[in-house]
């Protein structure tokens, strides 16, 4: 079934349908996975610990509004991340 969806016009299979889909599901469970640390401890990251940087918290106790902020953002980032899997599946980027 999966195959019927991700085909090219030309009736092959499109890898780079798949890859995509693949990096935007990745990236929905890394949402999840930020939600699930979020709900049992309270904050979120806001900031990148790349190469040894700082990682930046919003913590829901101190900062309730910047909080809720990130919260909303995360939850519009996965919606996108959502739509750009089906339009990779679906083939609405053609």
């Amino acid at each position: 079934m999966i195959a019927t969806i991700l085909k090219t016009a030309d009736g092959d299979f499109d890898y780079g349908a798949v890859i995509g889909a693949l990096i935007f599901t990745g990236l929905i469970c890394l949402h999840i996975w930020i939600f699930r640390g979020a709900i049992k401890t309270g904050r979120l990251p806001y900031g990148a610990g790349y190469r040894g940087s700082r990682i930046y918290w919003a913590d829901r106790a101190k900062a309730p509004a910047g909080f809720w902020s990130l919260v909303v953002i995360y939850c519009l980032a996965s919606v996108f991340y959502l739509y750009a899997v089906m339009a990779f599946c679906f083939g609405w980027f053609h």
